[in-house]
């Protein structure tokens, strides 16, 4: 037996529409932890979100393969598992009432984040000149928020990881390891920085052009990684940043693909369903799809602006579709209890296109 499980955050429409056509077994989380089901080790079983691992992994009677997921999702073991891969590549933990003590030479430019953690929470950039007092306070609040909704197999609240900040491009994959251990790409974006830092997630989009650069290297990294790991029929969603050249991953989240949605991207822009790729153990034929679809493929998240008060203030999604170009699909969000109004996928025919995007101001769209 197959299984989706949702969890309290977003579940893509695609998702259940796929479960139900597919006779994939989909339940909630919370009906998972009120029922008697055990996975077995031939059970194929992907997540929507972050939320519903901890009972997932205590359902797994694949005992090594859950112990696997649980260090992968620890950022500072996941690194021990990836240092024969970049072996000058500097981090440490530390305890989160130890952050003003850290001594950060000039120049010099470091990442602390959760030790696990998901969605940017608690994770912060700094150098010599931050107030390091001021930083550890603001994570302690974060932490504090996060940890009363999610257990400590999700959010760690004590432990920080502290590793050398990496510049360069991001980029995103979706992948999952087929039932011989073969790593199979079904998405990958890249994620340009939004002009307003506070809709970090706003645009990923794919393109020919972007799988051409990055798909080998990708492939090579995670046939690499399974050395170590040796993983079977698992999804994969993991970020890069592009130094020098070379691809470095950040994290690795696993049992699922890209969160809100993003995991539809292709099948919006070009008919490619990832979830039912992962559950078939089949893999999109790129060179095909990119001999029909030349352009690049964005998905746009729709934020609310914290200043705005949901209670007084609506979306105008005619106004806001008016402005994101040729809209493939959209998905309305309860704006009220998410952090996001809408998702759009879109169609964009040149770059300038997509620095359009990047530019928008989403208090713009709000109205009594």
């Amino acid at each position: 037996m197959n299984y989706v499980i949702t969890g309290r955050g977003f579940t893509s429409p695609l998702v259940l529409e796929t479960s139900k056509k597919n006779n994939y077994k989909i339940m909630t989380g919370l009906e998972l932890s009120q029922s008697s089901i055990y996975f077995q080790p031939s059970s194929k079983i992907y997540l929507t979100d972050e939320s519903s691992i901890s009972i997932v992994l205590s359902r797994m009677k694949d005992y090594k393969k859950a112990e696997t997921i649980n260090n992968i999702k620890d950022k500072f073991i996941c690194r021990e598992l990836t240092k024969n891969l970049y072996p000058n590549l500097f981090f440490k933990t530390v305890n989160v009432n130890q952050l003003h003590l850290l001594k950060i030479k000039k120049n010099e430019k470091l990442v602390i984040k959760p030790r696990k953690g998901f969605f940017g929470a608690g994770v912060k950039i700094v150098d010599s000149l931050t107030d390091l007092y001021k930083i550890e306070a603001e994570i302690k609040n974060e932490v504090i928020q996060n940890s009363k909704t999610f257990s400590p197999d999700v959010f760690s609240a004590d432990e920080m990881i502290i590793e050398e900040y990496i510049d360069g491009e991001e980029y995103t994959v979706d992948m999952y390891y087929n039932s011989k251990g073969v790593p199979i790409i079904v998405n990958l974006d890249h994620h340009p920085l939004s002009a307003n830092p506070e809709y970090f997630h706003l645009l990923y989009y794919t393109s020919e052009e972007i799988f051409r650069e990055n798909f080998e290297e990708i492939i090579n990294i995670f046939s690499l990684l399974n050395k170590t790991l040796n993983l079977t029929d698992i999804a994969i969603h993991a970020e890069f940043k592009k130094n020098n050249g070379n691809l470095v991953p950040i994290e690795f989240n696993i049992l699922r693909y890209g969160g809100f949605g993003l995991a539809d991207l292709p099948y919006h822009a070009f008919g490619s369903n990832s979830i039912k790729h992962f559950f078939d153990g089949t893999a999109p034929k790129w060179k095909e799809i990119w001999s029909k679809y030349p352009n690049n493929y964005g998905w746009v998240l729709c934020y609310v602006p914290k200043e705005i008060d949901t209670e007084k203030l609506k979306p105008d999604l005619t106004k806001l579709t008016s402005k994101l170009g040729n809209i493939l699909k959209f998905y309305n969000v309860d704006y009220k209890n998410n952090p996001v109004m809408g998702i759009a996928y879109v169609e964009c025919r040149s770059k300038k296109e997509l620095e359009k995007l990047l530019k928008i101001e989403f208090k713009e769209f709000f109205t009594k």
